[in-house]
């Protein structure tokens, strides 16, 4: 990938960016860019989650649930997590990685309904076509984010047998705010968990809250403890490109690293 940045004010070239950049304190060697789909997914979970949630139950092991739970070590005192994944391995190497990297307690555990039991935030970093738990199961109070993406054309391509789905209608009907990345998106992408379920009379778009509106003051996010939030990380969003591509320039110009052109 190529990011070209430019300043916002007087339209001067800044930097260009060529290919990934890896960030060395994480396990695997974590691409940058792939912490822009975290960030967008903090910034939600920290508008609708309750201020004093510090027990997250993630479903899933792989890099977007480790980038996540870095981003959200960063908006809440993070103490205790339960990680799930189909295959046990991995979910104990999740454990035994993400841990001591983050100073927090880090459970395994055998099923989705354990993961999810008695938490404060869901987070579902999966790559699943239904849904991964079940909405009966959610607390008073508890928080939902899920980042699966999809879109009908990766059905219709061939590349998907149907869309990508993380959150039954059970979740949907339960929860009292429901924040999403880009209504437009969902609407153009005929995306899985909220497309369909507007289509069948489960949800309606009135009801979907762009976290924009939340942080704008225009629409409510959540205003009491006992509520059942969601926030539906739908869509990229350039503006996390830009943020992160100007704090890749500003640390390399610290550091001198780089190539200094004249223009």
């Amino acid at each position: 990938p190529v990011t070209v940045l430019y300043d916002g004010a007087e339209g001067e070239l800044k930097g260009i960016i060529i290919g990934e950049i890896t960030c060395s304190e994480l396990p695997d060697n974590i691409a940058v860019t792939g912490l822009r789909t975290a960030a967008t997914s903090a910034v939600g979970t920290d508008i609708l989650a309750r201020k004093d949630a510090e027990r997250i139950g993630i479903l899933g092991s792989a890099g977007q649930a480790r980038n996540h739970l870095v981003a959200l070590a960063k908006i809440r005192r993070i103490k205790e997590v339960n990680v799930y994944s189909r295959t046990a391995e991995n979910c104990k190497r999740f454990a035994r990685e993400m841990g001591p990297l983050l100073n927090i307690d880090i459970r395994p555990v055998a099923s989705t309904q354990e993961a999810v039991r008695g938490v404060d935030i869901i987070l579902t970093a999966t790559n699943s076509s239904v849904p991964v738990f079940d909405g009966n199961w959610l607390e008073p109070g508890v928080h939902v984010t899920s980042i699966v993406g999809s879109n009908v054309g990766l059905v219709q391509g061939g590349f998907t047998r149907a869309k990508r789905r993380e959150i039954d209608d059970t979740t949907l009907k339960r929860s009292d705010v429901i924040g999403i990345a880009s209504v437009e998106q969902a609407i153009q992408d005929e995306q899985g968990d909220i497309f369909d379920p507007v289509q069948k009379g489960i949800l309606r778009w009135e009801q979907l809250v762009e976290i924009g509106q939340i942080l704008a003051g225009k629409r409510e996010g959540r205003t009491r403890p006992e509520q059942i939030t969601l926030f539906k990380n739908n869509a990229g969003q350039g503006v996390a490109d830009v943020a992160l591509g100007g704090l890749v320039l500003k640390r390399a110009a610290e550091r001198g690293a780089g190539q200094l052109l004249n223009l």
